[in-house]
Order: structure tokens, then C-alpha cells, then sequence
């Protein structure tokens, strides 16, 4: 009989047979192997699907990285670039602001800073220790302006201000500190030990003559202005009856300094609205002025260019070395006859070879000195390109990048998307954007008394809180509302939902306006005790409108002073921002796209991530790997059925065979006693 072993899940391996002496092992390898030939022919195409695909995911990486440098260039701030320097940069740090740089010009202009910004900041006696009781009631802190002698304060109605509740829980020097920190109430306070003792110091959080503040106290202990309890907190020097009690350190002002001999006021060193698209930040104080200058940055413009060149002979290798032949070492690409990425390649080679009409000197490639070498890829003529930039760069930036331009300079170009079709777009306005309201119906009652008629709850822009005004008699019409607009804008819900007010008022009727545009834009009361003494008793709220009107002669979707082209239109997705003028027509967008951002829109198309070719060209490789997996696990269970066929079939010869030689052998025994036998008989 056979000895059979286990071999590893792939059948019986079997000895050599004691019957017939053959290798019945080595016997049903080798018919296995003639009878794994299909099953090994599907693994060679499934590792070469697997090959084609890993190449794939080579060339999808290196259009996606091609495809980011394209952008960058698509962008009009890639040609927009200034360059600023100054003469002293000890006197002030000067930058460009990316986001406005086209409106600046190249000139040499002087600066002179004759004052810095800075904060207003108090302090308080010398207390004991950190944890000494002050005392309870509350603080309030309104931000505002004072007079240079501090004989008047006008609060700030943009700033608003707020009231904090001093308590058994936060009476200490140091429970004041944070509680007056959690606020937000413009004003921050620190905790400083001066050798004699621990002064509380609160200064002011942002700088200029608008954001003074003055602290105001309700003691526990009825007196307000005293040098004990909580009013060793206050500072008004406004107040009838008393003096401050806290030292007066800094005055809040702002900055004071001249540009070409024009002076100007700015609340804060960080000046970015001086000259458009330059930013500032004032250092030092000299009476002597400096000179700066602004030229054109071509350095940046010329590096993003010359980075796309650089990037598309990079694909141009990629590719090639994908689906090209080599000749010299007769050798294919892994994709090569690849139809999906020859078209890739010739509809690049196409973009880059376009015309474009930028309206300018330069209309292709060729005119800033790139053009196509013998192999297929970019060389560039440095001389020419910086000629180019120098001599004409609104139409350098046309030739590359997505460019909008209106011929109303209330209306400005915001976006597009790559639905937007190229051409000049008439714009036409219907209505334009206006901003939600609500007008009181009598004047306004000038005497606020607490827990009388000083609440009101309101509503803007869908955000609702309830506002709480100082009690007093004022003086004017615009001062109350110059306190309403302040208490409104100081509400956290409003603060932090990005909801504002103005508030203004005619023959003493209050008009409560939002800042936003649109029909996002509106106001509503909800009652208080305040609301009818505020704004009578039948206010007529009317909501925003959002910007209408028609694109190429086409209805835009408009929200508030934002207009966007509809969708199945000439120009969906095209965003323009209507600042304001007059309804009628407007005028037109220019809208182009240049060789960069052509190729980007290709590319995204090219690598969309649902119906993009290279997605769609992988799937399909994956689809087939998937098919050969499924048909060689399908091979698995037969080969192992026919390596236990053969198997079998061996061993029954095998033993079939040993029962063959038995008998023989029994039958040789017999004959040979038999005829032993009839020797003997003989004998």
C-alpha cells in the first residue's frame, strides 16, 4: 500500500508506491502543473491589471500636483504682486495686503509718525493681597470717547456696554480680575503689585480716541463715589459729588501721522486703509519723515510662471514614460496604446498652445517667450518673459489667469465657476440691495427708570435677545439713541451672531436699522417694559430686499448685494457684488479664463472623483481584478478536486499493482512447492 501525507490544503501527497515503485507524488505535481495553466494565465493578467493600475494612481498623483500649480497661476493675485520698502523700518513696518494689491500703483511716497495709538488703562489703590475683599453690587463699563481734560464722556454706540454682577462668589481682587476678563466689555484687568501693594490696572482692548472707557459702580453700601467697597473700582471723572478713586495712567488715542505731507488720524498702529492694499505698522515716534516705495513685484509673477512650465514638462515625462515606447531599449510603457491618458495629453498640449484675447499685447504663449521644444515640452525665454511682465502685465494676467472685470466701478467681480461661459456679460439691475428697519411710531420717552420701562426684547436677522438700558434722563433724542444702539450691539447673542444696529432718530423717532443687506436683513420687537416708551405702540418694521436683476439677459439669483448667475445659464456661477448706484442697466462683466485656468477646469474635470477619465479608467481596471479574483477562487476548489482525483486513481494502481505482485508472488510459491513436491515423488 501507499503512504499518503497532508500537504498544506492542496491535497494528498502520496510516497512512493510500495506496489508499483513509481513517484506518484512527482507524477501528480506534474500534472497539476499542466492542469494550473489557466489559473496562473488568470494571475498574470490579474498582476498586470494591478501593474496598469499602480501606474494609474502615478499618473493621478502627478496631475494632481500639476493641477495645484495650475491654480495657483489661475488666480489673478499671481500677477497682481507689489513689492514695498522703507527707508527706516525701525519707524514702521510696511507689507502689501494680498487681497487688495490690485489697487495699488508703483510711486515713492514719505512717512512721518508724530504720535503712536494707544489704549486708555487705570489702577486701582494698593490692596493687601490678591484674595482681599473689594466688595459687591456691580460694575458697569461703557467704552466711549472723552475730552482731552476729561470733563465729558460720548459713548461708543458701536462698541456697546455692559454691566457685571459682583457677588459673595467673586468679591475678591482677584474674583473681579476674572469676572471683568469674562465680559468682553472692551476692557481687560490684570492684577499688579507696585512694592507698596496689589493695584488692579484695567486697560483698554483696543486702541484710539473711540475706545476710552469709564467704570461706573452700584455699591452694596449705597455710596458710589466713596473710598471703600466697590466704588474703589470707578472712574468717571463726570461724576457730581466725587472724584475717582482709581489713578489715571494712559489716555486712549490715536495714532497721528502723515503721508506725503497729508496728516491722518487711524485708531489703531495697524494701519490698513491708508493707502489701499498697503498695510502699515506704525513703530516709533520721529519728527523726521521716512521715504518708502512701491513697485511691482515681477520676481513672484515670474516664479509662478516659470513653476507651471516647470510643472507641465514634469507631466509631459510622466505621461510619456506611461504610454510611450522606447526605442533605444525596446521597451513599452505600462499604459502604453493607453487611450485614456493620450487624450489627457493632447487636450493639455492644445491648452497651452491657445490664443487667448486678453484685449492686450499678449495673446499666446510665445509673446512672454515660452514656446515648444522638440520634445513636446516648455522652454522659456527669461529676457522676454520679464519684458512681458514689465511692459504689460493686466494682459500677462488675462493670458493665464480667471479674470472678471466690470465696466461699473460699483460693481465688483467676486467668482465664477467652470459652468461660467467665457464672453462680455450685460448687466442689467432691477432693484438693489437694501437693509431690514423698524421706525418707532411716536417719540421716543427720554426718561429711562429701572424696572419701569428700561427692557425691550428684539429680533435681528433671526437672533433675539433681551436689552437692558441705563436708567437716567437724557439729554437728547440722540443720545438715548446712541445708548440703545450701544446696550443692542453689546448683547453677546447679537456680538456673536454677527448681528448689528444702527440706531438713528428724526423729531425724536427712533429708527432701528440692520447692518446686514437682504431678506436675511430684519428687526421685530417682542415687548418689554421699555418697548412702547422706546418706540411706541405700533412701529412699522420693514424687511431687506436682496440685490435682482438679470446677467446676459438672464434672471441672477441675488442674496442681499451679492448676485450669482442662474444655473443653465451663459453665466452660472459667475458672482459679482452690487456696492450700490442706480437700478437700469450696468453695464457688463468681462469674463475670460486664461491658459491656467482653462487647463485647471480639464483637470478637475479629468480627476473628478465620481465621472472624471482617470476614475472612470480605474474603475474599470478594478472591475476586471475583481472578474479574475472571483474566476481563479473558482480554480481553487477544482484543482483541489483534481489533484484528489489523480491522486486516487495513482493509489488504487498502486495498490492494485501490490495485489498483482502478492498473487504472483503466492502463485510462484505454489509452483515452486508444487514442483518441489513432484520432485520428491519421483524420487
Amino acid at each position: 500500500m501507499a503512504t499518503t501525507i497532508s500537504s498544506n490544503g492542496t491535497g494528498p501527497v502520496t510516497t512512493q508506491g510500495v506496489g508499483s515503485g513509481l513517484d506518484i507524488a512527482g507524477i501528480v505535481d506534474k500534472l497539476m502543473n499542466v492542469e494550473q495553466i489557466p489559473l496562473n494565465r488568470l494571475k498574470a493578467q490579474e498582476s498586470a491589471y494591478q501593474t496598469k493600475l499602480s501606474a494609474y494612481g502615478s499618473a493621478r498623483g502627478a496631475l494632481a500636483s500639476f493641477q495645484g500649480t495650475v491654480a495657483t497661476l489661475a488666480d489673478p493675485k499671481a500677477f497682481a504682486s507689489f513689492a514695498a520698502t522703507i527707508g527706516d523700518d525701525t519707524l514702521a513696518a510696511i507689507a502689501i495686503d494680498p487681497t487688495r494689491s490690485d489697487a495699488l500703483s508703483e510711486g515713492t511716497h514719505t512717512l512721518r509718525v508724530d504720535r503712536l495709538a494707544g489704549a486708555q488703562r487705570i489702577a486701582s489703590s494698593g490692596f493687601a493681597s490678591t484674595t482681599t475683599v473689594v466688595g459687591t453690587g456691580s460694575l458697569a463699563i461703557e467704552i466711549g470717547s472723552w475730552t482731552s481734560a476729561y470733563s465729558s464722556f460720548t459713548p461708543n454706540a458701536d462698541a456697546g456696554s455692559k454691566t457685571i454682577t459682583i457677588d459673595s462668589s467673586n468679591n475678591t481682587l482677584v474674583g473681579i480680575r476674572d469676572a471683568i476678563n469674562r465680559a468682553d466689555a472692551g476692557v481687560s484687568a490684570a492684577i499688579v503689585n507696585d512694592g507698596t501693594g496689589n493695584r488692579l490696572v484695567f486697560s483698554g482692548t483696543k486702541t484710539g480716541d473711540a475706545h476710552g472707557f469709564r467704570v461706573t459702580t452700584a455699591d452694596s453700601d449705597g455710596a458710589n463715589l466713596d473710598a471703600s467697597g466697590l466704588s474703589q473700582l470707578a472712574f468717571d471723572p463726570t461724576a457730581v459729588g466725587g472724584t475717582p478713586q482709581t489713578q489715571h495712567l494712559a489716555d486712549a488715542v490715536n495714532a497721528s501721522f502723515s503721508i506725503d505731507g497729508l496728516a491722518i488720524s487711524k485708531a489703531d498702529n495697524h494701519v490698513t486703509d491708508a493707502i489701499d492694499g498697503l498695510v502699515l505698522d506704525l513703530k516709533k515716534v520721529d519728527a523726521t519723515a521716512t521715504a518708502f516705495t512701491i513697485a511691482r513685484d515681477t520676481i513672484t509673477a515670474k516664479k509662478n510662471i516659470t513653476n507651471f512650465v516647470t510643472a507641465y514638462n514634469n507631466i509631459v515625462s510622466n505621461l510619456a514614460s506611461l504610454t510611450g515606447y522606447n526605442a533605444t531599449t525596446k521597451s513599452a510603457g505600462v499604459l502604453n496604446g493607453d487611450s485614456s491618458l493620450r487624450l489627457i495629453s493632447s487636450r493639455l498640449q492644445s491648452l497651452v498652445a491657445s490664443v487667448i484675447p486678453t484685449g492686450g499685447s499678449v495673446t499666446l504663449l510665445a509673446d512672454v517667450g515660452i514656446k515648444f521644444n522638440g520634445s513636446g515640452k516648455l522652454d522659456v525665454d527669461d529676457a522676454k518673459l520679464t519684458s512681458a511682465l514689465n511692459g504689460d502685465p493686466a494682459s500677462v494676467s488675462r493670458l493665464f489667469a480667471t479674470t472678471g472685470i466690470a465696466s461699473d466701478a460699483l460693481v465688483s467681480y467676486t467668482g465664477a465657476t467652470d459652468k461660467t461661459q467665457i464672453g462680455n456679460h450685460a448687466l442689467n439691475v432691477t432693484q438693489l440691495a437694501t437693509q431690514g428697519n423698524l421706525v418707532g411710531s411716536t417719540a421716543a420717552g427720554l426718561t429711562i427708570t429701572a424696572g419701569v420701562n428700561d427692557t425691550f426684547a428684539v429680533t435681528i436677522d433671526s437672533v433675539s435677545a433681551t436689552v437692558t438700558l441705563a436708567p437716567g434722563s437724557y439729554a437728547s433724542a440722540a443720545a438715548l439713541a446712541t445708548e440703545v444702539q450701544a446696550k443692542i450691539n453689546g448683547t453677546s447673542a447679537f456680538s456673536t451672531g454677527g448681528s448689528n444696529v444702527t440706531v438713528g432718530e428724526s423729531a425724536g423717532v427712533l429708527t432701528l436699522t440692520s447692518q446686514r443687506y437682504g431678506s436675511a436683513s430684519a428687526i421685530a420687537l417682542g415687548g418689554g417694559n421699555g418697548s412702547d416708551n422706546l418706540f411706541g405702540s405700533a412701529p412699522a418694521a420693514t424687511s431687506g430686499l436682496d440685490v435682482a436683476g438679470t446677467l446676459a439677459g438672464a434672471s441672477f439669483i441675488g442674496s442681499g448685494k451679492t448676485a450669482t448667475g442662474a444655473t443653465a445659464t451663459a453665466t452660472e456661477g459667475l458672482k459679482l457684488t452690487i456696492i450700490g448706484g442706480t437700478t437700469g442697466a450696468r453695464g457688463s462683466i468681462d469674463f475670460n479664463r486664461g491658459i491656467a485656468s482653462r487647463i485647471n477646469d480639464v483637470l478637475g474635470q479629468f480627476l473628478d472623483t465620481d465621472q472624471g477619465l482617470v476614475i472612470s479608467a480605474t474603475n474599470g481596471i478594478s472591475q476586471s481584478i475583481t472578474d479574475l479574483q472571483k474566476r481563479e477562487d473558482a480554480w481553487t476548489p477544482r484543482l483541489a478536486a483534481i489533484r484528489a482525483r489523480y491522486t486516487a486513481q495513482y493509489n488504487a494502481m498502486d495498490a492494485l499493482v501490490a495485489s498483482l505482485n502478492s498473487t504472483s508472488t503466492y502463485l510462484t510459491q505454489q509452483l515452486t512447492a508444487l514442483r518441489d513436491s513432484l520432485k520428491s515423488n519421483n524420487n
